[in-house]
C-alpha cells in the first residue's frame, strides 16, 4: 500500500467519524484564526491560539462589557518579545459554538478589536480539527476518533509547560517546536540553533524584518532552508526567522504563576515555534491532552 493511499484513507476517516460534528467557519486576521463568540452577552472576535497556556480577555472588553467579571490577582507572561505583568480576571461568561462557559484565570493583554484568545483550555477536552484551506474547524469527541492509531506527527509535551510540541526535520536535522496556531508566521527558531546547523553560511539568503509581541517589537533575520519536513510532508524554500544577533527572546508563550506548571521538568526541549505560514496548506487534527496529532494535506 503507497504512503499516498494511506494518507487518504486516513484523511477519509478523520472526516467521516462523528460526522454530526458541526464545522464552524473562521477568518483570518493578520494570520491567525479568529471565530465569533459572545464575551458577557455582547458579539465579539477571540482568536484560538494552541500556544497560549491560559486564555486572554482585551481589557477594552473589561472597560465596556466587565460586569460582574473580577480581578484575581496578576500573572507574569512570557512571550516571543518580552515577558509581563499582567492582571488575571475571573468569572467570564463566554458563548463559543453555541455553548455557555465560565472562564476563570483569564490573563490580559491589549489585542486590537479582538475581545479574547482562547488558549490551552479550548484544546483539552476535545479533539479539534482545523481545516486551513477551508477556514473552518471542528471539535470532535475524544471517543470520535483512534488518534493513537491515526497519528502521524511526532508530539509531545514542551519541557517546562503544558504546549504541545511537534517533531520536524529542517535541513535533514530533526528539531523539536511548539505548535502555535497563534503564530502568524511560519518558523521562528533560537539564532544557536541557526548556528549550530550551518543555516547562515549563505549571506545572500539572509534579509532583515521585524516581528511583533504584544507590547514590544524586535528585529529579525529570515532565510530559506531548503527542505523542511513535518510528518509524512515534505516543503522547499521555506521561511525561517531567528532574532538577529545580540537579541534574546522566548521562543515560547509560557506562564508563571502559582502552581500552573512551573515544575513541570519532563517534556521536550523545543527550539522555536511552527506557525500559520506552513500550517495553512493542511488540515490538522490535535488530541491536546494526549499530544497526539495528524496532518494532511487535502
Amino acid at each position: 500500500m503507497t504512503s499516498k493511499f494511506l494518507i487518504t484513507l486516513l484523511f477519509i476517516a478523520l472526516t467521516s467519524i462523528n460526522a454530526h460534528a458541526e464545522w464552524h467557519a473562521f477568518s483570518l486576521k493578520n494570520n491567525h484564526i479568529v471565530i465569533d463568540i459572545e464575551f458577557n452577552g455582547h458579539p465579539a472576535k477571540a482568536i484560538i491560539d494552541s500556544g497560549a497556556e491560559l486564555n486572554v480577555v482585551n481589557p477594552a472588553f473589561i472597560a465596556m462589557y466587565g460586569d460582574g467579571i473580577q480581578k484575581v490577582g496578576s500573572v507574569n507572561v512570557s512571550g516571543v518579545v518580552s515577558t509581563e505583568t499582567a492582571s488575571l480576571y475571573g468569572n467570564i461568561p463566554v458563548k463559543v459554538f453555541g455553548y455557555d462557559v465560565v472562564l476563570g484565570k483569564v490573563t490580559s493583554g491589549y489585542l486590537g478589536d479582538v475581545s479574547m484568545i482562547l488558549g490551552r483550555s479550548f484544546f483539552m477536552n476535545s479533539i479539534v480539527q482545523i481545516d486551513y484551506p477551508q477556514k473552518r474547524l471542528r471539535l470532535l469527541s475524544n471517543k470520535a476518533v483512534k488518534m493513537n492509531q491515526v497519528k502521524n506527527i511526532k508530539m509531545r509535551r514542551q519541557r517546562a509547560s503544558s504546549l504541545p510540541a511537534v517533531q520536524v526535520k529542517i535541513n535533514d536535522k530533526y528539531v523539536w517546536l511548539t505548535l502555535d496556531t497563534g503564530n502568524n508566521g511560519g518558523i521562528f527558531i533560537k539564532r544557536s540553533t541557526a548556528v549550530e546547523n550551518d543555516w547562515l553560511t549563505d549571506a545572500d539568503n539572509i534579509t532583515k524584518g521585524v516581528i511583533s509581541g504584544l507590547n514590544n517589537q524586535v528585529n529579525v533575520e529570515s532565510f530559506t532552508v531548503d527542505t523542511f519536513a513535518i510528518g509524512p510532508y515534505e516543503l522547499e524554500n521555506v521561511l525561517v526567522e531567528i532574532p538577529e544577533k545580540g537579541k534574546l527572546v522566548n521562543t515560547s508563550k509560557r506562564v508563571k504563576e502559582g502552581k500552573m506548571g512551573t515544575n513541570i521538568s519532563q517534556g521536550v526541549l523545543t527550539k522555536g515555534l511552527i506557525g500559520y505560514d506552513v500550517l495553512k496548506h493542511f488540515v490538522i487534527t490535535i488530541d491536546y491532552a494526549k499530544y497526539r496529532a495528524h496532518i494532511v494535506a487535502p
